[in-house]
């Protein structure tokens, strides 16, 4: 093969490795630089959920939940994440839906408490965090809400021990500051463990193109030739 043919398609793959994994990258490098913002309700009106959200929402109501609005979370690159946000304003607790394809929607609870210390719990893998009197995560994969809310008040009652309170002030503008606390404290590591691949990508992309730059002929001009 040609060597400028050669040229062309290496430096094509390395581009097409950072452009694909720079977005993951950064949230690896910078985890607390996700924007929130509330979307205004009129554009977001329930009746107009995708089909997840708006079939679940019964069971989040019949819990004692009640809608907050809608939040995005916009990363440094790319498409922002969309959160359908509930309330239980007693027991003090944020319930959110996201989708992650057209079908599928996943759900978490979280309880703010005093000092930064939260307690949440999903319907989905992650990492489980045990930090004990500051933070309590996990996932139960599969979960119904019913159950879901059952196991996340049991690390409610867990965390209360310590002799935390929860704070939870029921508004959108409260829950977008627990999410910016979530991202910039407890919450970094689990966003740098679940973009490490795009980041050892970005990294060999990076690599890829610096030795092309590098072992370029920039005196041998005629071994460019695609012939």
């Amino acid at each position: 093969m040609p060597y400028g043919l050669r040229l062309v398609l290496v430096t094509a793959l390395a581009i097409g490795i950072l452009w694909s994994s720079v977005p993951g990258a950064l949230a690896c490098l910078f985890p607390g630089a996700v924007r929130q913002r509330a979307e205004p309700n009129d554009e977001f009106p329930p009746q107009d959920d995708p089909e997840p959200i708006r079939t679940t929402a019964p069971a989040l109501e019949a819990l004692g939940f009640e809608r907050l609005g809608v939040r995005s979370e916009k990363p440094l690159i790319g498409p922002p994440q969309f959160s359908y946000d509930y309330v239980h304003r007693t027991e003090k607790t944020y319930a959110s839906l996201y989708l992650v394809d057209k079908r599928t929607r996943r759900l978490y609870f979280f309880t703010p408490y005093d000092g930064g210390a939260s307690v949440l719990s999903a319907d989905h893998k992650r990492p489980g965090a045990d930090l004990d009197g500051y933070y309590l995560a996990g996932g139960l994969p599969n979960a119904t809400p019913e159950q879901l809310w059952v196991a996340h008040k049991r690390q409610l009652t867990a965390m209360e021990e310590t002799g935390r309170e929860r704070a939870a002030k029921n508004t959108m503008a409260d829950r977008m500051d627990a999410a910016k606390a979530w991202f910039t404290g407890v919450g970094k590591r689990e966003v740098r463990v679940r973009h490490l691949r795009p980041a050892f990508l970005a990294l060999l992309g990076l690599i890829m193109l610096y030795q092309i730059v590098a072992g370029l002929p920039w005196g041998h001009w005629d071994k460019f030739s695609l012939r």
